[in-house]
């Protein structure tokens, strides 16, 4: 036997196998023959292997297979019928359904004819009542028909007969005088020319004068009045909301709700600019809950377990930002109770946010910022319920106002702050430049608002009232020497004079009345020479005031369309020359109207007021003092950088001002703040540091510089 080839054997193989020994192919004496069948078996029996043998296999009948083969057929008739069966009843059903929809369309169809041939109908019925109802036109004189002669009156007979005796004609610009005399002339200013504007007998009445000027006007107010088209209604932009849009009395509620997301979210300083949530937190917060709807979200707020541990959230403000802040609002979030703390964080901790961030970078109805908009939202409604934010007095019958809260938060999120955030993007500083410049022109407002709350407790004059504005108001800017007056480069001497005569009368008034604290605070603002003093940032010339608070020098350097366009108000409020403008003796016991005659040729003659042909519509073309104005326009947006950064920012910073310009009411409620609450404040600082359980790493990433460090921040 060749051992590379073990079949090579030499042995015989027959019908049945070939015979081979237990131990391989090759018999001999010690190795007896075995019978080997076809299918590898010695013997029919168990092998070496062991492996039973061909005749132990079970081998199924011809029967057997017949019936299998039966059932098999006869399964398949009973599924082919089951499929038929069912087809059929599909089908049926969905000719029932669209049998039954097309009734239905038919029938809205015939019952949208109808609607519309029934109002088609009223419109004719309508337009046959309107013309039935309508003047009808006099009858034409048929020109065949001579008319009767009339008979005169007696009256007109008698007239016609004797005509009255001539009286002086009246004067365009004068009321009818009880008096025989003719009225006299005010005088016209000496280089005026036909298209300058006249003298202005309403400009004396706007500024207080005597009810004799109150058919007079000036020519650009007349002008204006006539020729101007009416303002069109400002149209919304997305999400934007005007001050028409609120209920005044809804007010303390809107800045409560303000508050509360700068609370949260951290952005208390409205000089830097909204953080977008970073994209991990809002990846992981959208596979977490990938499916589901708001209201589940919010059951889940409610009601669903915990994804983070409370202390894990991280709010907006440490206690020791609201002890050492300024702001007498931020010390107030020290009486916040901390079970209500407690219950926003577990209510974020169950969403699993660790920060409230809003992200910037989707839209505002996305899954994430939806939920946002929900936890803010209902964290905001325990708040009030709980009382926590009565120390801001809000007014709480608004609280179930959705569509107010939902406008609220989408105006002040996805609008005021969206556009802080991009002008940070754009030009990264330009929020805290904003934020300046806003602190400064809500400090003018407050100065002229306590100029004219003096003016009008005082009774003074509308004569003398007339010259001062908000824009006329000096800026007063924070420096290293304090406060400091700003010149305006179009006041005259003789205004500010009187500007500065107002001043000391009311620090003098404060003084009688003991509040020395205000009063050295307003003896505070530096007051440097006239003609020394630095240029105000807000350069806007206003407009229609009394022609001596002009410059006479300015003025004339102003090209003939530039000075149409201020429109002055040719009055003399006040005697020239004069310092005592408020004794009630001499020439200041005298009209608007009669000082006007008698000083108004000197105080004219120092202007040029001969504008010209070309700019005598300039001041029409213009647009009205105060339009477009975003510190005073009634159309300024509710939460524009002007009403929400300056309410905002006096709603945290003592209403926005330094130590050195708070008005009088304003330092009275601080006092109260700091006498009456101290003992409270103090007392739950403690309880208010473990709440809130912000660490000094964290509160960095929030925040980046301290909330505090610049005390004049609004």
């Amino acid at each position: 036997m060749d051992p590379n080839n073990p079949h090579a054997h030499g042995h015989p193989v027959t019908l049945s196998g070939y015979e081979v020994t237990s131990s391989g192919y090759f018999p001999d004496s010690n190795n007896p023959v075995l019978p080997v069948d076809t299918s590898g078996h010695f013997a029919n029996s168990v092998n070496a292997a062991p492996q039973p043998g061909y005749s132990d296999a079970a081998q199924p009948s011809a029967a057997d297979v017949e019936a299998l083969r039966l059932q098999n057929e006869q399964l398949s008739r009973m599924l082919n019928d089951m499929r038929i069966g069912y087809d059929g009843q599909i089908r049926s059903e969905m000719e029932a359904y669209r049998n039954s929809v097309q009734d239905d369309f038919l029938a809205v169809r015939a019952q949208r004819d109808a609607a519309q041939a029934q109002m088609n109908a009223t419109i004719a019925r309508l337009e046959a009542l309107e013309r039935a109802s309508a003047k009808p036109t006099k009858p034409t004189r048929d020109p065949r028909a001579r008319p009767a002669p009339s008979t005169p009156s007696p009256a007109k007979a008698a007239g016609k007969a004797s005509p009255p005796a001539a009286t002086p004609s009246k004067s365009r610009h004068s009321n009818p005088q009880p008096s025989p005399e003719p009225p006299r002339p005010s005088p016209r200013p000496p280089r005026a020319s036909g298209n300058q504007p006249p003298s202005s007998g309403s400009s004396a009445k706007g500024a207080g004068g005597s009810a004799k000027s109150s058919s007079t006007q000036s020519p650009s107010s007349k002008a204006k009045a006539g020729n101007k088209k009416e303002t069109k209604p400002r149209k919304p932009a997305e999400h934007q909301m005007f001050k028409s849009d609120i209920d005044p009395q809804a007010n303390t509620f809107k800045n409560t709700f303000i508050m509360h997301c700068r609370f949260i979210s951290g952005n208390l300083d409205s000089s830097t600019a909204p953080t977008s949530a970073s994209p991990a937190a809002v990846k992981q917060f959208e596979l977490r809950f990938e499916g589901l709807t708001v209201t589940e979200l919010k059951r889940q707020g409610q009601i669903g377990p915990l994804l983070i541990k409370p202390s894990q959230v991280k709010l907006g403000l440490s206690v020791q930002d609201a002890v050492k802040s300024n702001s007498k609002i931020l010390r107030g979030f020290c009486q916040v109770e901390e079970s209500a703390i407690l219950h926003m964080k577990t209510y974020f901790a169950k969403l699993g946010l660790a920060i409230w961030a809003v992200d910037y970078t989707q839209t505002p109805y996305s899954l994430y910022n939806q939920a946002m908009r929900m936890a803010a939202i209902d964290t905001f409604r325990f708040m009030m319920g709980a009382c926590a934010y009565d120390f801001l007095r809000p007014d709480t019958s608004y609280v179930n106002d959705s569509t107010l809260l939902v406008r609220v938060y989408d105006h002040h999120i996805h609008r005021y702050m969206f556009d802080k955030w991009k002008m940070e993007i754009r030009t990264p500083g330009g929020n805290r430049v904003a934020a300046e410049r806003n602190k400064y022109s809500q400090a003018r407002t407050r100065l002229y608002n306590s100029r004219e709350a003096w003016l009008k407790d005082n009774k003074i004059v509308g004569r003398l009232r007339g010259m001062f504005s908000t824009k006329s108001t000096s800026d007063t800017e924070s420096t290293t020497q304090g406060p400091v007056a700003l010149a305006r480069e179009e006041r005259s001497q003789a205004a500010d004079q009187l500007i500065r005569k107002v001043d000391s009368l009311i620090v003098q008034g404060l003084v009688d009345d003991g509040k020395m604290r205000q009063a050295n605070l307003r003896r505070a603002r530096r007051i440097p020479p006239f003609g020394h003093r630095e240029a105000a940032q807000f350069q806007e010339i206003p407009k229609e005031m009394p022609i001596q608070y002009y410059d006479a020098t300015w003025f004339n350097d102003r090209p003939p369309q530039a000075r149409a366009k201020i429109a002055p108000k040719l009055i003399v409020a006040f005697p020239p020359g004069s310092t005592d403008f408020f004794s009630r003796r001499g020439d200041n016991i005298l009209s608007v109207e009669e000082l006007t005659e008698k000083y108004g040729t000197a105080v004219f003659d120092d202007y040029d007021l001969d504008f010209g042909p070309e700019a005598a519509t300039a001041g029409v073309d213009a647009d009205d003092e105060g339009e477009g104005d975003i510190v005073s326009s009634e159309d300024s947006d509710e939460e524009g950088e002007s009403s929400d950064a300056g309410s905002v920012a006096s709603f945290l910073d003592d209403a926005g001002a330094s130590d050195a310009e708070q008005d009088n009411a304003m330092y009275e409620e601080e006092e109260e703040m700091e006498y009456g609450d101290e003992g409270a404040t103090a007392g739950n600082q403690e309880n208010f540091a473990a709440a809130f359980d912000v660490d000094t790493d964290m509160e960095q990433q929030i925040f980046g510089d301290d909330l505090d460090s610049d005390e004049s921040d609004p």
